[in-house]
Protein backbone atom coordinates (compact mmCIF):
# COMPACT_ATOMS: atom_id res chain seq x y z
CA UNK A 1 0.00 0.00 0.00
CA UNK A 2 3.19 2.47 0.63
CA UNK A 3 4.61 1.84 -2.27
CA UNK A 4 1.19 2.14 -3.99
CA UNK A 5 1.14 5.41 -3.06
CA UNK A 6 4.67 6.12 -3.66
CA UNK A 7 3.96 5.12 -7.44
CA UNK A 8 0.76 7.38 -7.47
CA UNK A 9 2.24 10.48 -6.41
CA UNK A 10 5.55 9.76 -9.36
CA UNK A 11 2.96 9.50 -12.09
CA UNK A 12 1.23 12.66 -10.37
CA UNK A 13 4.62 14.37 -9.74
CA UNK A 14 5.57 13.82 -13.53
CA UNK A 15 2.41 14.88 -15.08
CA UNK A 16 2.59 18.40 -13.38
CA UNK A 17 6.38 18.51 -14.80
CA UNK A 18 4.92 17.59 -18.35
CA UNK A 19 2.30 20.61 -18.49
CA UNK A 20 5.38 23.07 -17.11
CA UNK A 21 7.21 21.98 -20.04
CA UNK A 22 5.12 23.66 -22.99
CA UNK A 23 3.02 20.69 -24.50
CA UNK A 24 5.22 18.01 -24.20
CA UNK A 25 3.33 14.28 -23.49
CA UNK A 26 4.13 11.25 -21.09
CA UNK A 27 6.07 9.19 -22.63
CA UNK A 28 5.10 6.09 -24.03
CA UNK A 29 7.91 4.42 -22.35
CA UNK A 30 6.74 5.77 -18.58
CA UNK A 31 2.84 4.94 -19.50
CA UNK A 32 4.09 1.16 -19.98
CA UNK A 33 5.97 0.99 -17.28
CA UNK A 34 4.06 2.29 -14.75
CA UNK A 35 0.96 0.75 -15.62
CA UNK A 36 2.94 -2.33 -15.50
CA UNK A 37 3.88 -1.27 -11.98
CA UNK A 38 0.80 -0.70 -10.61
CA UNK A 39 -0.33 -3.77 -11.86
CA UNK A 40 2.04 -5.88 -9.66
CA UNK A 41 1.32 -3.77 -7.02
CA UNK A 42 -2.20 -4.10 -6.85
CA UNK A 43 -1.86 -8.25 -6.99
CA UNK A 44 0.63 -7.61 -4.27
CA UNK A 45 3.84 -8.54 -6.38
CA UNK A 46 6.94 -7.38 -5.59
CA UNK A 47 8.69 -5.36 -8.43
CA UNK A 48 11.57 -6.93 -8.18
CA UNK A 49 10.41 -10.59 -9.45
CA UNK A 50 8.87 -8.88 -12.62
CA UNK A 51 10.52 -8.79 -16.09
CA UNK A 52 11.10 -5.45 -17.14
CA UNK A 53 13.46 -4.11 -20.28
CA UNK A 54 17.07 -2.44 -19.10
CA UNK A 55 15.00 1.12 -20.47
CA UNK A 56 12.27 0.22 -18.41
CA UNK A 57 14.46 -0.79 -15.25
CA UNK A 58 16.39 2.74 -15.92
CA UNK A 59 13.01 4.09 -15.68
CA UNK A 60 12.22 2.47 -12.17
CA UNK A 61 14.91 3.47 -10.94
CA UNK A 62 15.10 7.17 -11.81
CA UNK A 63 11.40 7.37 -10.77
CA UNK A 64 10.60 5.13 -8.41
CA UNK A 65 13.68 3.97 -6.76
CA UNK A 66 12.98 4.48 -3.27
CA UNK A 67 10.09 1.44 -3.23
CA UNK A 68 11.01 -1.33 -0.74
CA UNK A 69 9.58 -3.54 -3.20
CA UNK A 70 12.17 -2.65 -5.98
CA UNK A 71 14.96 -3.43 -3.25
CA UNK A 72 16.80 -7.28 -3.71
CA UNK A 73 15.72 -9.18 -0.50
CA UNK A 74 18.20 -11.08 2.01
CA UNK A 75 16.26 -13.31 4.27
CA UNK A 76 18.27 -14.44 7.22
CA UNK A 77 17.00 -17.21 9.32
CA UNK A 78 18.06 -17.81 12.42
CA UNK A 79 18.31 -21.29 14.03
CA UNK A 80 19.22 -23.18 17.34
CA UNK A 81 22.85 -24.01 18.16
CA UNK A 82 22.14 -26.94 17.24
CA UNK A 83 20.64 -27.22 13.68
CA UNK A 84 23.19 -24.63 12.52
CA UNK A 85 26.13 -26.46 12.88
CA UNK A 86 24.10 -29.77 11.73
CA UNK A 87 22.90 -27.50 8.78
CA UNK A 88 18.96 -29.06 9.09
CA UNK A 89 15.86 -27.94 10.32
CA UNK A 90 12.57 -28.70 9.74
CA UNK A 91 11.76 -25.21 9.04
CA UNK A 92 14.22 -24.49 6.04
CA UNK A 93 12.09 -25.97 3.21
CA UNK A 94 9.51 -24.19 4.19
CA UNK A 95 10.69 -21.06 4.40
CA UNK A 96 12.53 -21.55 1.50
CA UNK A 97 9.32 -22.10 -0.62
CA UNK A 98 7.48 -18.92 0.78
CA UNK A 99 10.43 -17.16 -0.20
CA UNK A 100 10.27 -18.36 -3.68
CA UNK A 101 6.30 -18.00 -3.73
CA UNK A 102 6.64 -14.04 -2.23
CA UNK A 103 9.18 -12.56 -5.05
CA UNK A 104 12.50 -15.26 -4.35
CA UNK A 105 15.50 -13.78 -2.10
CA UNK A 106 18.19 -15.21 -0.62
CA UNK A 107 18.18 -17.11 2.14
CA UNK A 108 20.42 -17.22 4.77
CA UNK A 109 20.64 -19.94 8.18
CA UNK A 110 22.67 -18.67 10.58
CA UNK A 111 22.37 -18.77 14.37
CA UNK A 112 22.64 -15.66 17.29
CA UNK A 113 23.66 -18.44 19.72
CA UNK A 114 26.49 -19.88 17.75
CA UNK A 115 28.24 -16.37 16.63
CA UNK A 116 27.71 -15.29 20.22
CA UNK A 117 29.57 -18.25 21.06
CA UNK A 118 32.26 -17.66 18.48
CA UNK A 119 32.52 -14.10 19.36
CA UNK A 120 33.19 -14.84 22.67
CA UNK A 121 35.82 -17.33 22.24
CA UNK A 122 37.47 -15.46 19.61
CA UNK A 123 40.04 -16.50 16.82
CA UNK A 124 39.23 -20.25 15.17
CA UNK A 125 35.38 -20.61 15.13
CA UNK A 126 33.96 -19.85 12.19
CA UNK A 127 31.53 -17.27 11.28
CA UNK A 128 28.32 -16.87 9.21
CA UNK A 129 29.00 -12.67 9.08
CA UNK A 130 31.18 -12.77 5.89
CA UNK A 131 28.81 -14.33 4.09
CA UNK A 132 25.95 -11.92 4.93
CA UNK A 133 27.94 -9.10 3.88
CA UNK A 134 29.41 -10.52 0.55
CA UNK A 135 25.98 -11.32 -0.20
CA UNK A 136 24.13 -8.02 0.61
CA UNK A 137 26.86 -6.42 -1.55
CA UNK A 138 26.38 -8.79 -4.48
CA UNK A 139 22.45 -7.95 -4.05
CA UNK A 140 22.81 -4.69 -4.02
CA UNK A 141 25.26 -4.90 -7.24
CA UNK A 142 27.96 -2.80 -4.80
CA UNK A 143 31.99 -3.79 -4.79
CA UNK A 144 34.58 -2.15 -3.11
CA UNK A 145 37.96 -1.05 -3.58
CA UNK A 146 40.71 0.26 -1.65
CA UNK A 147 42.83 3.58 -1.64
CA UNK A 148 46.20 3.66 0.55
CA UNK A 149 48.32 6.89 1.60
CA UNK A 150 50.88 7.21 4.04
CA UNK A 151 48.63 7.87 6.90
CA UNK A 152 45.82 5.43 6.32
CA UNK A 153 43.79 3.31 4.27
CA UNK A 154 40.47 3.06 3.34
CA UNK A 155 37.52 1.15 1.69
CA UNK A 156 35.21 2.64 -0.63
CA UNK A 157 31.88 0.99 -1.92
CA UNK A 158 30.23 1.87 -5.31
CA UNK A 159 27.89 1.16 -7.60
CA UNK A 160 29.70 -2.14 -9.65
CA UNK A 161 30.69 -0.48 -12.98
CA UNK A 162 30.88 2.81 -11.74
CA UNK A 163 33.91 4.73 -13.67
CA UNK A 164 36.53 6.65 -11.79
CA UNK A 165 34.86 10.35 -11.61
CA UNK A 166 31.63 8.74 -10.64
CA UNK A 167 33.72 6.53 -7.75
CA UNK A 168 35.73 9.59 -6.80
CA UNK A 169 32.32 11.26 -6.14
Amino acid sequence: AKDLAALKRAITDEERDVKKSNGMKLSQLFKDTMAKVEQMLSNDLPIRSGEFSTPEIDMIKMKLGNLITTKPMIYVVNLTKKDFIRKKNKWLVKIHAWIKEHGGGTMIPASVEYEQEAFDIGEGAKSILPKMIVQGYKELNLIYYFTAGEKEVRCWTVQEGALAPQAAG
